[in-house]
């Protein structure tokens, strides 16, 4: 437990940043591999990140100049969850420290990432992008090395959030 708490502040304090904002690599080329070019994904603080979306449910969004995407942002307790599917993607420590819904939280992190990097190949049609990101979760989490039954767990998670958004988001497949 203290060793991945101890890896999840030192990649915070390590991050590359700019501004109020870090940017993780391994965020950077998940998001790249979907949108089929490069990506850079903002992972916001929470005074930048209330500065933007005060009192709002939001997980991420892509930011657009007119109809061209320039990079995503995801909150900052999404970002938490994603380094934690990065860092420990078979869920050795987390379990011990939240149990099952620290996979929840993992699943709907990764689902966010997915829907942001299809925005960034300029699909602003919500329903498709989810539908597309929904497509993508089992090879996002096989290609993060997520196995067995944290796998299983973290997708069920996600397409059970899938299933919970706005009829904006539903219908694209």
């Amino acid at each position: 437990m203290g060793a991945l708490l101890a890896a999840l502040v030192a990649a915070l304090a390590l991050a590359p940043s700019a501004g109020a904002f870090a940017v993780f690599p391994r965020f950077d080329e998940l998001a790249s591999r979907y949108a089929g070019r490069p990506v850079e994904v903002r992972c916001y603080d929470l005074d930048e990140w209330h500065a933007d979306f005060p009192g709002l449910s939001v997980w991420g969004y892509t930011a657009f100049r007119g109809d061209e995407p320039q990079y995503v942002v995801l909150a900052p307790t999404t970002c938490l969850y994603m380094l934690w599917l990065v860092v420990d993607p078979n869920d050795r420590l987390a379990t011990k420290l939240n149990g099952p819904w620290t996979r929840v939280e993992m699943g709907r992190g990764l689902l966010a990432l997915l829907h942001e990097s299809f925005h960034m190949t300029g699909d602003t049609n919500e329903s498709r992008v989810e539908c597309r990101a929904v497509e993508a979760l089992p090879s996002a989490l096989d290609s993060l090395g997520a196995r067995g039954a944290v796998r299983e767990s973290v997708l069920a998670a996600a397409l059970a959030f899938h299933r919970q958004l706005p009829a904006v988001y539903q219908g694209g497949c």
